[in-house]
């Protein structure tokens, strides 16, 4: 564990400016709760299956304290892959994930209001990016969209139901084992997981997560993402300075705190 906050600070930064947490646990919290509280955590702290996502950061890095008896699988699946099948066989969709999205973040408005911002960014000097994830849009359980927000379009479920189909196509497994560490480039690959067991042992299946940057080596951000950039790189201080505080040790709720895109 040292040596892993050791290699960290030298590039970590994480989430949001009202949250100085510096890093989260990937848990299944709702396994520890009644069935009306779990159905309001959002689908990465259950033991089900993810949708392939992105995080919305530059480096995501996992460390797998444990992991499931059975399951939990982690899937990549290249970003840039689906941006090329899709230019060959889809380019409608490109353009609706390029238009902007009302995310819903079902948590309260005054604090964590809903973001307006596309799924797919394109830079200056030619790279694309995707900030990706159905649940802000489809919802989860107890978490349903608000009808107040713009309604979820048609155009908007076929892209999101041709993400998944071709990055699922093209996922590759990660192998995951109790002491591993993966470092998966956000900005170009997006991840899925499998649901999963534990053999009577609350909340066996444990992976902290980082978001991590390299400033010397960082790829240049799309203007349209520069927003969500500053809020999980920048300073969060009056001084213009970024503090955060390290959460070792998982407490129940939480992550009722945290983004999460699963």
């Amino acid at each position: 564990m040292a040596f892993l906050i050791k290699i960290a600070k030298k590039f970590f930064v994480y989430v949001d400016e009202t949250d100085p947490s510096g890093i989260g646990h990937v848990v299944n919290a709702a396994g520890e709760v009644s069935p009306t509280e779990a159905a309001k955590k959002s689908p990465g702290f259950t033991d089900g299956p993810l949708a392939f996502h992105t995080d919305n950061c530059e480096i995501l890095a996992l460390y797998a304290l444990d992991v499931a008896t059975t399951g939990g699988q982690t899937f990549v699946s290249s970003s840039y892959q689906l941006f090329n099948e899709l230019a060959t066989t889809r380019p409608e969709v490109l353009q609706t994930l390029s238009d902007y999205w009302v995310l819903d973040t079902f948590k309260d408005y005054s604090q964590f209001p809903p973001v307006t911002r596309p799924m797919l960014h394109a830079s200056d000097v030619g790279n694309v990016m995707f900030t990706y994830s159905r649940f802000p849009m489809a919802g989860f359980k107890g978490r349903q969209r608000n009808p107040n927000l713009v309604p979820v379009s048609e155009k908007q479920i076929a892209a999101m139901d041709a993400v998944q189909y071709t990055m699922a196509k093209n996922a590759v497994p990660l192998p995951w084992s109790k002491g591993d560490i993966a470092f998966i480039n956000d900005m170009a690959i997006m991840h899925a997981r499998s649901s999963f067991t534990e053999s009577g042992q609350g909340l066996q299946r444990h992976l902290l997560k980082f978001y991590l940057r390299d400033p010397a080596q960082n790829w240049k951000i799309p203007e349209s993402a520069h927003k969500h950039w500053e809020k999980i790189y920048g300073p969060n201080t009056p001084e213009g300075k970024r503090e955060e505080e390290w959460c070792i040790r998982y407490e129940a709720g939480q992550e009722d705190t945290w983004e999460s895109n699963g």
